[in-house]
């Protein structure tokens, strides 16, 4: 039996050495948690430009028949002739869709003048993106409640859609979705690389809602076709948190469907 100097070092060091392997396997499995979080991180990314490749690659792929239109020069089926055709007849479409509403006509003729051409929009890193065609139901700045905290922003701009006027042009696996508590019938849609809410869908009224910030921009960075689908309004006004004064007119809920403010 040794003395109690020697009991004094022997526990001591024996706590000291459980001490250590406790703090040595605590370091060890930090590290692996970190190397497991950032590998999946980057599995995700890659799946991700997988995704966006071979979608770009089915989109540049040229269609079946004879009657398909090669972009390509080096293609040996390619037709300038035919291309240049198609362009002017998509200038034509485009010019002949711009809005031209009287300014005494009322607010319900808006379907008969919008433009019918398609719009595309996305998420903020691109990967999620979806298509709108024909004319817009519903296009105002909403000062909701809903918008501002799902947001961030004093208001938003929405735009409502019939939903046979929406596309997803994306895969849809790269989406998550969210039903809003208190409206089972709606799904929000965000893009699960950059977390941007993109779309969302209400099964009551089979339309889809877009952000009108997220549509696609021309080299001036403004948005394109915006005449045609540009805010008429501001809705659920009561709850703004900021003063406008743009000549629009304001509402209790819905532009034509509730108090005008």
């Amino acid at each position: 039996m040794g003395s109690p100097t020697v009991n004094v070092v022997r526990y001591t060091a024996l706590f000291t050495g459980v001490v250590y392997g406790w703090y040595h396997r605590r370091t060890l499995q930090a590290a692996h948690d970190v190397h497991k979080i950032e590998a999946a991180a980057h599995q995700r990314e890659h799946l991700v430009a997988q995704a966006k490749e071979a979608w770009i690659k089915k989109q540049q792929a040229p269609k079946a028949g004879s009657d398909a239109l090669v972009t390509d020069p080096e293609d040996p089926r390619f037709d300038l002739e035919k291309l240049i055709k198609h362009w002017e007849a998509a200038a034509y479409v485009w010019e002949s869709c711009e809005m031209r509403v009287p300014p005494d006509r009322d607010i319900s003729f808006r379907s008969a003048s919008m433009s019918a051409s398609s719009l595309t929009g996305s998420c903020f890193c691109g990967a999620a993106a979806y298509r709108v065609s024909g004319p817009p139901t519903l296009s105002a700045y909403c000062h909701c409640t809903r918008c501002q905290q799902m947001s961030g922003a004093p208001c938003i701009w929405t735009i409502h859609f019939p939903a046979a006027a929406f596309s997803w042009t994306t895969p849809e696996a790269l989406l998550d979705g969210y039903v809003t508590e208190g409206k089972p019938y709606k799904t929000r849609y965000r893009c699960k690389t950059c977390g941007a809410c993109v779309a969302s869908h209400n099964v009551k009224t089979e339309s889809w809602s877009i952000w009108g910030g997220q549509l696609e921009r021309d080299e001036r960075a403004e948005i394109k076709g915006f005449d045609a689908v540009k805010p008429t309004a501001h809705i659920f006004f009561e709850t703004a948190v900021i003063g406008v004064s743009d000549g629009l007119s304001k509402w209790v809920g819905y532009e034509g469907k509730s108090a005008q403010i």
